[in-house]
Parts: C-alpha cells; structure tokens; sequence
C-alpha cells in the first residue's frame, strides 16, 4: 500500500511537472506570438508611414519640379522678348531682370512684357554702343535704363533707404552708400547690374505714387512727375503720352 501510494504521489508530481512545463511553454509560446504580432504591426505601421511620407515627398518633388519648368518657360520667354530687339541679350541679365522685377513688384500691375518694352524703347536693351562704350543720351542719360546721373544722385540721398541699399547690394547692385556726387553716380550707372537695379526701385517709387496707375509711371520715368501733372493739367491721360504709346507698341510686337 505504502509503494502504490508513492507511486501515486510519483504520477501526480510528474503529471503537476508536465502540466506545469505545458502552461510554462503555453505562456512563452503566446507571449513570444503577441510579441511577433506587436513586431509585424509596428512593421505595417511604419511601411504606411514610409509610404505616406514618399508619396508626400513625390508630391513635392513634382511641385518643385513644375515650378521650376515654370521658371525656365518664363526666363526663355522673356529672353526671346529681349533678343527680337538685342540678340546678344545673355542670361545673366535675364536672371537680373526676373529679380529686380519680382522684388519691386512690376509684374502684378502688368506683364513683364511692358517693362520690357520701356528697357528697349530707352536703349534696345544694351549698356553698351558695340564699340564698347556706355550707351549716353543728348541729356547725360546712361545704360540701359537711361538714367541721369542726378536723378540717381537725388534717389540715392532721399529716397533709397540703408536697409534697401543693402537689399540692392543682395540683388546685385556694388554698394551705392557712399554716392556723394553726380560724377560718382555716373561712374556707378556705367554698369549694366547697378543700372537695371535702379531702374527697378524708380519704376516701383513711380508705381506706388502715382497710386498704382502703370502708365503715369511710365510718364513720370520720362518726364518727373512734374511734366506728368503738366501733361495731365492740359487735359491729357498718360495712356496719350507718345513715351507711353512707343512702349505699348513695342509691347504689342515682341
């Protein structure tokens, strides 16, 4: 009885051991599956992310890349403008011209093409005769603007801030802070990058004066705005002006 109860005792302990170990395993088992479910979860999770974050990525990509193809349309457009009147026109001045337009805000009160047309009724485009020499109205006008070396003088002292000289300078004008006289004006109108920068910010001065009306700016450029208010005085809009007219012919046929 005693050797039948020990054995008893013997399959119950064995029988407790291997229920133990089978629970034991069980438990690792299921642990060790929800942790593979928990991994694989965290895995699809990321893909999707992975996935969203390429898709937003490719969506970006092709905004940038049509921007920039709307860039390049833009540039050779305006190249092309230029050329039909200066064909030696090169991109470094194009690139200049987007920018000093797009800083002074040209563009939202009408086309480029108009500002292109005012830059080739006053010089066809050039800085330079082909002899090399700087381009020289009957009036002291230089370049490719045809700016007078006192009109720059007296917007350089009066009206063209420090903080805007320096925007200037990041445009890519040379520093134009220590202008004291018409003979230095002149000498910094002589290039083309200094000239088409000014010529931005007195086309914008003109704009915002005359209250965002283009063509009495255009006037203004040519005139002062006193010879504007003298034309108007005699009953006459700025769209008659033959300044005015000879630019919006020009624009109609480039």
């Amino acid at each position: 009885m005693v050797f039948n109860k020990e054995k008893h005792n013997l399959q119950s302990t064995i029988l407790l051991l291997l229920l133990t170990g089978s629970i034991t395993f069980n438990y690792f088992k299921t642990s060790e599956v929800n942790q593979t479910k928990e991994k694989n979860e965290e895995l699809n999770e990321t893909i999707k992310l992975d996935h969203i974050e390429n898709s937003s990525l490719k969506k970006e990509n092709d905004k940038f890349k049509k921007l920039l193809d709307h860039q390049e349309d833009k540039r050779k457009s305006i190249k092309d403008k230029f050329r039909k009147v200066n064909p030696d026109i090169d991109n470094k001045f194009i690139n200049l011209f987007i920018d000093v337009s797009d800083h002074y805000d040209l563009h939202p009160h009408e086309s480029y093409d108009l500002f292109i047309s005012q830059l080739l009724v006053e010089s066809r485009g050039r800085q330079h005769y082909k002899n090399g020499k700087v381009i020289t109205g009957l009036a002291g006008e230089i370049g490719i603007g045809q700016i007078i070396p006192s009109t720059a003088l007296f917007f350089i002292k009066h009206k063209i801030s420090k903080s805007e000289k320096q925007k200037m300078v990041l445009l890519g004008s040379d520093d134009l802070s220590n202008i004291k006289t018409e003979d230095q004006a002149r000498t910094w109108l002589t290039s083309r990058d200094n000239n088409i920068v000014l010529w931005g910010f007195i086309m914008n001065y003109n704009i915002k004066r005359a209250h965002g009306t283009v063509s009495e700016s255009f006037v203004a450029y040519n005139t002062g705005f006193g010879g504007l208010h003298k034309f108007k005085s005699n009953g006459h809009a700025a769209t008659e002006h033959s300044y005015y007219k000879r630019i919006k012919k020009m624009s109609l046929n480039i």
